[in-house]
C-alpha cells in the first residue's frame, strides 16, 4: 500500500500488540494510511520493523515516516526491574519522537495509549473505577510516567498536541496478530 501524502498518515508504534494492532486495522478500515513500528513484520500493514530501544536504527527506520500526521503509540517493553521498565519505554518513545523530528514529519497529534498502571495497581494499589484524570499517579518509577516526560521535554519544540488514553481494562485476541 502506498502512503499519501494528503490523507492523515498514522504512525503505529506497537503495531503487533493487543492495542495497536486492533487500533491499526480499525484506523485503515476507515480510510487512513497506516504504518506499523513493531519488531517483526505485522501481516496486514506496512510496517516498519526496528529495535525501538536502539536511538541511532529508530532514527534509521523513520526516514520512510516522514509524512506522519498522528503518532499512536502502544509500544511496551516489559522488565520485572520497574526503573528500567520505565527507562526504556520512556527513551522508546523519545526515540520516536527525535527520529519522526529528524525527517520534519508533519505531526498534528500523538495519542499515548497508558494503563491503570499510571494509578500503581500492579503494585497493589487500590483504585477507584472508573479512575478520573485529577487522580494522582503512582510514585516513580512508571513507565506512563517516563513517556510523560519525553512529551513534555519536546512539546515547546513540536507543532504536535498530545492526548492520553487510559483505559481500565484491554482485551483483545492476539491470535488474530502475526
Amino acid at each position: 500500500m502506498a502512503i499519501s501524502d494528503t490523507k492523515k498518515v498514522a504512525l503505529v508504534a506497537g503495531g503487533s500488540g493487543i492495542v495497536g494492532h486492533s487500533l491499526a486495522m480499525e484506523l485503515q478500515r476507515q480510510g487512513w494510511s497506516v504504518r506499523a513500528l513493531a519488531r517483526r513484520p505485522v501481516k496486514g500493514l506496512d510496517t516498519i520493523t526496528v529495535d525501538l530501544t536502539d536511538r541511532h536504527a529508530t532514527a534509521t527506520a523513520l526516514e520512510v515516516a516522514n509524512n506522519t500526521t498522528h503518532l499512536f503509540y502502544a509500544a511496551l517493553s516489559q522488565d520485572a526491574n520497574l526503573t528500567i521498565e520505565a527507562e526504556c519505554n520512556g527513551q522508546m518513545l523519545g526515540n520516536i519522537l527525535d527520529g519522526l523530528a529528524a525527517v520534519e514529519a508533519p505531526l498534528q497529534r500523538i495519542v499515548s495509549y497508558e494503563g491503570f498502571k499510571i494509578y500503581g495497581i500492579h503494585l497493589g494499589a487500590r483504585v477507584r473505577t472508573p479512575a478520573r484524570e485529577t487522580d494522582p499517579p503512582d510514585m516513580p518509577p512508571n513507565i506512563y510516567l517516563s513517556q510523560r516526560e519525553q512529551l513534555k521535554a519536546r512539546a515547546s519544540k513540536g507543532k504536535w498536541d498530545n492526548v492520553a488514553l487510559i483505559p481500565d481494562v484491554v482485551v483483545g485476541d492476539t491470535s488474530a496478530i502475526q
